[in-house]
């Protein structure tokens, strides 16, 4: 004759649909609450990462995850940077050459696994100390993360929990940044410029204009 299930215990398999086992459980075992949870961080890693993707782990510093705010759990954008020297920039003794250090969106809307050791996110803590963050990647995605890190140097930035757009990618040069940046010849431009007059660049704000005064 069957008596009452244990304190503590499930007497109803569906009360434990979607909660994982923090000890192992074996066959014919009462199980009780004790060695279950219902944070899937609690059965490890590998069961955060999402079918079909891979967790790979970055290394970071503070500024590089938004001042130790980034989380478990949040979403992503992966940007590059590459020194010049990898676009195989080179200058000689008494030579100055421009920067050609590039930055790039590599990868975006990535879900964040672990922050350091932490599988689960907090937004009361800052992960100040975390060296590494553990991403979900795409296995076509594993190589260009691998060769950023070893090239290159990684930040991520944090997207809104409800932004699931993609922008369009964009390499960014040095040249880029420059007030006024256009592609024409910088030797004619000085040239055109001489020849009509002064030129004038007036700031305003984020805004400029150029004007043109007479010599």
């Amino acid at each position: 004759m069957e008596g009452p299930a244990p304190a503590g215990s499930f007497g109803d398999p569906a009360s434990i649909v979607g909660r994982v086992a923090t000890a192992d459980i074996r066959v014919s075992q009462i199980v009780f609450g004790s060695s279950l949870s219902t944070d899937p961080a609690a059965a490890g890693l590998a069961a955060l990462v999402p079918e079909g993707q891979r967790a790979f782990a970055v290394r970071v510093a503070e500024e590089d995850i938004v001042g130790g705010f980034l989380q478990a759990g949040d979403r992503v954008d992966v940007f590059a940077t590459f020194p010049g020297a990898v676009y195989g920039q080179q200058s000689g003794i008494g030579q100055a050459k421009e920067d050609q250090s590039k930055s790039t969106l590599l990868l975006q809307d990535m879900q964040v696994l672990a922050v350091g050791a932490v599988l689960s996110g907090d937004n009361r803590n800052v992960n100040a100390g975390a060296r590494t963050v553990t991403v979900a990647a795409p296995p076509e995605a594993l190589a260009k993360l691998a060769l950023a890190g070893r090239l290159g140097h990684i930040t991520l930035a944090i997207r809104n929990p409800g932004d699931r757009e993609i922008a369009p990618a964009e390499l960014v040069a040095l040249e880029d940044l420059r007030p006024g940046s256009s592609s024409v010849d910088p030797a004619r431009e000085v040239d055109a410029a001489g020849a009509a007059g002064h030129r004038i660049t007036i700031y305003s704000g984020a805004n400029q204009t150029t004007v043109t005064a007479p010599r």
